[in-house]
């Protein structure tokens, strides 16, 4: 997901001060799984904002598609590939998953 659309969205979405929950979860030793499904709530509602807001817009629905899929909201997702085959979460999924 394009970095830009996540904070705008997280923030548009009730947490305006993630960056700080980010950073206090990875001081904490946080998993990025359980980091991930605390914010994915935000994340939906600022996504389903900006589509009210903008229309369908294929950056925004493909968000929403994917964070769905990360929610375990699309039947038949393995959890662990689907972060796989996210070339920024590579490392990340293999850290969490040991």
């Amino acid at each position: 997901m394009n970095r830009r659309l996540f904070h705008s969205a997280v923030e548009l979405g009730g947490l305006s001060r993630h960056l700080i929950l980010l950073g206090l979860a990875s001081n904490a030793n946080q998993s990025i799984g359980d980091t991930a499904t605390l914010v994915s709530g935000y994340l939906v509602d600022g996504l389903e904002e900006m589509r009210a807001a903008f229309g369908e817009q294929q950056l925004i629905l493909s968000a929403i598609k994917n964070v769905q899929m990360f929610r375990g909201e699309v039947e038949g997702i393995d959890q662990m590939e689907l972060m796989r085959s996210v070339p920024f979460n590579r490392g990340l999924a293999y850290r969490t998953a040991r």
